[in-house]
């Protein structure tokens, strides 16, 4: 009987929706998309997708951006301290995509509840040159400014280095149109060009007050290229369709989707068609090379039609369960 118990407690601790790093070590690789997964790893991918939402999918993919000062030419740029002691730290800079220093990686770090309305649950870093985007903190004149530090580690993410960044380097992503975002942190302020939005201004930390310098354009250029951020990626739900980058229009397509599985996203349909036995592979791969999809619906063999057959969405539907379909959130 002790034994028995044993094994069930484990059990429920394996399907438990608080620890993701304990789900992501049974969770099945990104890329295996099994007709028939085992009964193990259906459970463990639903338990996660329970976890992470799917309430509000507001969140870009993880990714590699260029942060643009929305209405501008000018984009956020890694600038050196002006001292030895100092740290690197965040100014504007005319938009130039072959500039390192203006390509930052996004990926999720932590979650909790969400703390303001239209915002999810997941908690997102801004890495540069491997270091986190964060607070300048003892600031004793003016907005403490937004610099470039080594990543922390919160205590609660059991060592797992997929979770770096301590609370000043978490940032909750609030969408204000489809690819612009505001940077809010724990403490309710913005990441804010500071004074005039111009070449060479310095971005801090100020009042949500939407301020002209407060809202800034997504320019997607590439996966993210981290290990770290890429295992982030992984534990948090976002899976990679493939190892290369589906082109659109010139631009790199989003090489991530968030998989809601058992869940169908009725309506605003551009195209169907017939596809193979695969979970949704194809399916998301066809939404990520049409640049009009956002979202998609896969439906198993004999729940719509006698074969597999996929949707594509032109929006993201309110998330409806069904255990018969795998949806994907290619852009939000």
């Amino acid at each position: 009987m002790p034994k028995l118990k044993s094994a069930l407690l484990g059990l429920l601790a394996a399907f438990s929706l608080a620890p993701a790093p304990l789900l992501a070590q049974v969770q099945p690789p990104p890329g295996n998309w099994l007709p028939q997964a085992p009964p193990l790893a259906l459970q463990v991918e639903q338990a996660r997708d329970n976890f992470l939402g799917p309430d509000f999918w507001s969140d870009p993919g993880p990714a590699t951006y260029q942060l643009q000062v929305a209405g501008t030419s000018l984009c956020l740029n890694r600038q050196s301290g002006d001292t030895r002691a100092q740290m690197p730290y965040l100014q504007t800079r005319t938009c130039n995509a072959a500039v390192f220093d203006q390509s930052f990686e996004l990926s999720p770090a932590a979650v909790d509840t969400p703390l303001w309305p239209a915002t999810t649950n997941v908690r997102w870093r801004v890495t540069i040159r491997g270091e986190c985007a964060g607070v300048a903190r003892g600031v004793l004149i003016g907005a403490p400014r937004i610099d470039i530090n080594p990543c922390g580690m919160p205590a609660f993410t059991g060592g797992n280095p997929a979770y770096r960044g301590d609370l000043d380097q978490h940032v909750i992503m609030v969408r204000m149109a489809f690819d612009r975002y505001r940077f809010r942190v724990a403490d309710g302020r913005c990441w804010s060009v500071g004074g005039a939005v111009q070449d060479g201004a310095q971005l801090q930390l100020e009042p949500c007050d939407g301020r002209p310098g407060q809202s800034f354009q997504l320019i997607r250029q590439m996966g993210v290229a981290d290990p770290q951020n890429q295992t982030a990626a992984d534990l948090f739900g976002w899976i990679q369709i493939g190892a290369r980058e589906l082109p659109i229009g010139g631009q790199a397509a989003p090489d991530r989707f968030r998989r809601l599985s058992r869940f169908d996203l009725p309506g605003s349909d551009i195209a169907n068609f017939q596809t193979a036995n695969d979970r949704g592979r194809s399916c998301a791969i066809a939404c990520a090379g049409n640049a009009q999809c956002r979202a998609f619906t896969w439906v198993q063999a004999g729940a719509q039609f006698d074969q597999p057959w996929c949707w594509l969405k032109e929006a993201v539907p309110v998330p409806v369960a069904n255990g018969k379909m795998v949806s994907g959130i290619m852009r939000p």
